[in-house]
């Protein structure tokens, strides 16, 4: 069986590029765990707060956004 050259580079080419699309979800769900976990962290930390009376973040801190839920900080 004789492969020829432009079959073995579009070969090596299509192997590359599953390499790379591999390695770029590998990192992508990396850092999306990462980020995960400061979220909770960050929720832990503002429970903690608020449970020793030390009160709620500054609303002057707030949105930007004119769709702002002022009292949540979350954008509609």
């Amino acid at each position: 069986m004789s492969v020829s050259l432009s079959g073995k580079i579009t070969g090596e080419f299509v192997f590359a590029l599953l390499g790379l699309i591999g390695f770029v979800s590998f990192r992508s769900t990396t850092i999306l765990a990462e980020n995960s976990q400061w979220i909770d962290h960050t929720y832990r930390v503002h429970e903690k707060k608020n449970m020793k009376g030390v009160g709620e973040a500054p609303t002057s801190l707030s949105c930007a956004s004119p769709r702002c839920d002022r009292r949540s900080h979350t954008v509609y």
